[in-house]
């Protein structure tokens, strides 16, 4: 049997899936308070500019990208620790910020408020990578599946605090929450976190940094596949779920207000099952979960933009949610998922960060380019061509995900410590030659790097 990569094969203890994932839930709440707390922040400062709106909205996800691929390589040169808890310092920093925020000299409030939402995206783009890294190299191999869906399900809690919106409206107060929330990773973090064996022993061994590594023609080679289905399979997602994700509202516009809210509430609730689904990804493969993800979304958007203006709008608000399940359980996780395992510890951060901020720059594509094209092809084309986007990621999926198995992270790990080379190779064979994995004579991938568990 495979033995843990920490120090026990237990289930990812309550502390660790805070420790790990509580910078996805203040990144969710603090991307989703924003709009909540507009009414109320305009009704005090003067309506925004459309040009401010999109400026404040733009600002986070420019940021985002910059700490995505900032804090990827400072994770792999620096290491795990530092850089983690360096995330969550500078979001509790920048959600204070934007909390307090006053008009100072010649900027309105608005402007100063720009500023501290780029910079709570830096911190936002820092936890994608280091959330992943530092999660699949504590957990053991046949654990990994399921500590790695733990973590992401923490976007969920996020996403359900800032509906909760706790403080009630108050704009400073909502906005605080969110330095509340990582002020208390920061504190998890640097108190009870060790740095992660797996980046150490891999820094002995390789003695380069990440830079250096994929500067090198045969590394670049070695990952160049699978980084480029994890970056084009995270874009196309992204360009969908952001661009059509940020206008649900008005595609599924009740006669009321209150019916409007409603439909959403019943969109985002019917994500929830998706989330829990991800626990058993680990039995069915993350590539099969990733597929069936795809296309269970594909069909949901064919179907709504087939029937968009005929059908009930409540039935096409059912259907919809029912494309939520698909999309939480599949590429809303596998996206985010898979760049964490695939990668060798040395390059782990930084693919994930390419990745991921690949994933960015699709959902500024899909929410710039939505309006525009929806006043081109109307809603229902717009739907039926984001269905077609999304048979194109199912595609790429099958042409550019590994098939892999907890046998062929074993092997990855013990046999790119020295060398990248065989990296695309060891994820294509799939679980072949899994009795020589070459790992530690106990089985084990690496050491925990945490003090719990």
């Amino acid at each position: 049997p495979m033995a843990p990569m920490g120090d026990t094969g237990e289930a990812p203890s309550v502390l660790s899936v805070l420790r790990h994932g509580i910078g996805l839930a203040t990144d969710l709440y603090d991307l989703t308070i924003i709009n909540a707390v507009r009414p109320e922040l305009e009704a005090c400062h003067g309506r925004q500019s459309d040009s401010m709106n999109g400026a404040i909205t733009a600002a986070t996800s420019a940021g985002a990208m910059l700490g995505q691929l900032g804090f990827g390589y400072a994770a792999d040169s620096l290491g795990r620790r530092g850089t983690f808890v360096a995330t969550a310092v500078l979001l509790c920093v920048a959600a204070a910020g934007a909390a307090l925020a006053t008009p100072i000299g010649g900027w309105s409030l608005y402007q100063v408020l720009l500023a501290w939402r780029f910079i709570l995206g830096i911190g936002v783009g820092g936890e994608y990578p280091l959330s992943m890294a530092v999660t699949a190299e504590s957990a053991s191999a046949e654990r990994s599946a399921t500590s790695m869906a733990l973590t992401y399900m923490m976007f969920q809690v996020g996403q359900l605090l800032a509906q909760r919106d706790l403080a009630g409206g108050h704009v400073a107060l909502s906005l605080g929450v969110g330095a509340v929330l990582a002020l208390i990773g920061a504190a998890l973090r640097a108190g009870t976190m060790r740095e992660s064996q797996a980046w150490l022993e891999a820094r002995a061994k390789t003695r380069a940094s990440a830079s250096k590594l994929l500067r090198s023609g045969a590394a670049l080679r070695a990952v160049g596949l699978p980084l480029l289905g994890t970056a084009s399979t995270y874009f196309v997602y992204d360009v969908v779920s952001w661009g059509v994700g940020s206008y649900t509202s008005t595609i599924f516009e009740s006669t009321s207000r209150a019916g409007t809210i409603w439909y959403m509430l019943e969109i985002n609730l019917m994500a929830t099952p998706g989330f829990i689904l991800t626990l058993w990804m680990g039995d069915y493969g993350r590539k099969t979960y990733q597929l069936a993800g795809f296309m269970g979304m594909a069909l949901c958007f064919l179907l709504v933009g087939a029937t968009f203006g005929r059908a009930p709008q409540a039935v096409l608000v059912l259907i919809f949610g029912v494309q939520k399940i698909f999309d939480s359980a599949g590429p809303g996780a596998t996206t985010f998922i898979i760049p964490g395992e695939i990668f060798p510890t040395s390059v782990r951060a930084t693919c994930h960060g390419i990745s991921s901020a690949a994933g960015k720059l699709g959902a500024f594509v899909g929410m710039y380019f939505f309006p525009v094209v929806e006043r081109h092809i109307g809603f229902q084309g717009t739907l039926l061509l984001g269905g077609a986007l999304l048979l194109g990621g199912f595609g790429l999926t099958l042409a550019l995900t590994p098939p892999y198995t907890e046998e062929t992270l074993l092997k990855l790990h013990a046999e790119t410590q020295h060398d990248l080379a065989r990296t695309t190779e060891i994820l294509w064979a799939g679980d072949e030659d899994s009795e020589s994995t070459g790992a530690n004579d106990d089985g084990s991938m690496s050491a925990s790097t945490d003090s719990d568990s």
